[in-house]
């Protein structure tokens, strides 16, 4: 086919969109909106998919959870359970030795309710963490000011705290809380950092 085949070919088809108007312009918009749906259900599913993967990082796909409790969904732990030994740090530390693949080992303390004041403000809805300075790698949750806990922090153990969002929009809402002492059940700390989560992290155990 050579250049004059394809200029006869280029006259016949706009002869033919102006014969044939209104069929034409169904055929190009339903052309139009075949391609608009198809874009559009292909981004909700690249979407869907990529809030998935973001969902099951920030869970951790390549983190493993222990307790001395059974996994259960709202089950009260038995007596059996409830008698077990505790997990320690010195566990931690000998998982963390003996262990070398494991990239971090991060041991947690839980505390719900923990009622939280600054001056006259209080809340009592957050959920204290009791970690180390490994938390922040191994949870793959990070401070968006100030600092994390630090090992001098673990060494001294120093009353430090980082505070979650929902705790700053509840004690500081018109100040810096970075270096701002507060206190977590009665307890004297020092607020050195801000997560980008809700969470309430404490270096030392109440």
């Amino acid at each position: 086919m050579n250049f004059a085949d394809v200029k006869e070919s280029a006259y016949m088809a706009l002869d033919t969109v102006r014969a044939n108007k209104l069929r034409s312009l169904l055929t190009i918009l339903g052309v139009s909106v075949g391609v608009v749906t198809v874009v559009f259900m292909v981004s909700i599913i690249q979407g869907l998919n990529k809030a998935f993967a973001d969902q099951v990082e920030s869970l951790g796909s390549n983190t493993i959870f222990l307790s001395k409790f059974d996994p259960s969904f709202g089950r009260p732990p038995g007596p059996e359970e409830i008698h077990r030994k505790d997990l320690t740090m010195d566990d931690a530390e000998a998982l963390r030795r003996e262990a070398p693949s494991i990239a971090g080992v991060s041991p947690i303390h839980r505390m719900i309710a923990v009622r939280a004041r600054y001056q006259e403000k209080q809340t009592d809805t957050p959920i204290l963490l009791g970690v180390t300075p490994y938390y922040e790698f191994v949870q793959t949750a990070y401070v968006a000011r100030g600092r994390f806990i630090k090992d001098l922090d673990m060494e001294s153990r120093a009353n430090v705290c980082v505070i979650g969002i929902d705790v700053v929009h509840a004690l500081f809402p018109y100040e810096d809380p970075i270096d701002k002492d507060i206190r977590l059940n009665g307890n004297p700390y020092r607020v050195v950092g801000v997560m980008e989560t809700w969470v309430v992290t404490s270096s030392s155990s109440l």
